[in-house]
């Protein structure tokens, strides 16, 4: 199972203008739920920071993958499967980029697709 979660508390999503402009759907925040992290397979992508926050750090061990926009701060290496740091706008453009090479972009639906591209032009 994959659930999407946000870093920050729901009451800040506001803010990431980039987040709610491209998601339609119902936000988890990683603040709001609970995950006994001995009986499952987690594992985290990182996004838009290359760092996880402090109050979220027995996480840590579980990541697995960051994709930012940040100067890259160099952790996590041994753990990595996969890591892409790149000096752009937002770091939701690397993962929509990612999304439209990888030739998957039919399935985040038409909404997202059009204001994706949109923001490339």
């Amino acid at each position: 199972m994959y659930i999407p979660c946000l870093s920050f508390k729901k009451d800040e999503l506001k803010l990431k203008l980039e987040v709610v402009e491209h998601i339609d759907v119902d936000i988890t925040s990683i603040y709001d739920i609970n995950i006994d992290t001995s009986k499952t397979n987690l594992r985290i992508v990182l996004h838009d920071h290359n760092e996880i926050e402090v109050g979220l750090s027995k996480y840590a061990p579980y990541i697995i993958a960051i994709i930012d926009h940040h100067h890259d701060l160099g952790l996590y290496s041994s753990q990595l499967i996969y890591k892409h740091i790149e000096a752009v706008g937002s770091a939701t453009s690397l993962v929509l980029s990612l999304i439209f090479k990888s030739g998957f972009d039919h399935i985040i639906g038409t909404r997202i697709t059009k204001i994706s591209i949109y923001r490339f032009l």
